[in-house]
């Protein structure tokens, strides 16, 4: 069985002036992700690991199964 986990990083974020004050998330129509979801399966998924701080580096490499220990923050190298 293969999957596909997308991580959309950020859309949830803070709201901006240029649209008018909401999240680019809220300030989207979502009839995509709407149709998405329901053709998915879904689910909630625990993404900050015990005792880090909810960002992305660490919440990238928790979901990936990688100790964020291992990588010091700011250490990661692409």
């Amino acid at each position: 069985m293969s999957g596909l986990m997308i991580i959309l990083d950020g859309l949830q974020d803070i709201a901006y002036d240029v649209t008018s004050g909401k999240s680019p998330y809220d300030y989207g129509k979502r009839d995509n992700f709407r149709a998405f979801e329901a053709a998915s399966a879904t689910g909630l998924l625990k993404t900050t690991p015990q005792g880090f701080e909810p960002d992305t580096q660490n919440c990238l490499l928790y979901m990936l199964g990688v100790s964020p220990k291992k990588y010091p923050r700011g250490a990661l190298v692409y």
